[in-house]
């Protein structure tokens, strides 16, 4: 199992605690810490947006607008859709 503090205390152990691989480790811990990205907000969100907003199909528009009320989006001006 992965154990921070074993791990640290061993690359100091081998290579010393300012040597490139106490500095790579540290960067992998603060990569490993930062908070996922929130799938909805950063990846959903924009392509429902730019989808609802390109013309085309009205029934399109429709499933878009009731995917978006789903997942709590705030969709700008656009032309409505129609129920199919």
């Amino acid at each position: 199992m992965f154990n921070e503090i074993t791990l640290q205390e061993e690359i100091e152990k081998m290579w010393g605690a300012y040597g490139a691989h106490a500095e790579v480790y540290q960067e992998l811990l603060k990569r490993a810490q930062k908070p996922a990205a929130n799938i909805v907000k950063d990846v959903i969100t924009p392509l429902v947006v730019r989808a609802v907003t390109t013309d085309g199909s009205h029934h399109k528009q429709w499933y878009l607008e009731a995917i978006a009320e789903a997942l709590q989006i705030d969709l700008p001006p656009h032309d409505l859709g129609i129920a199919p």
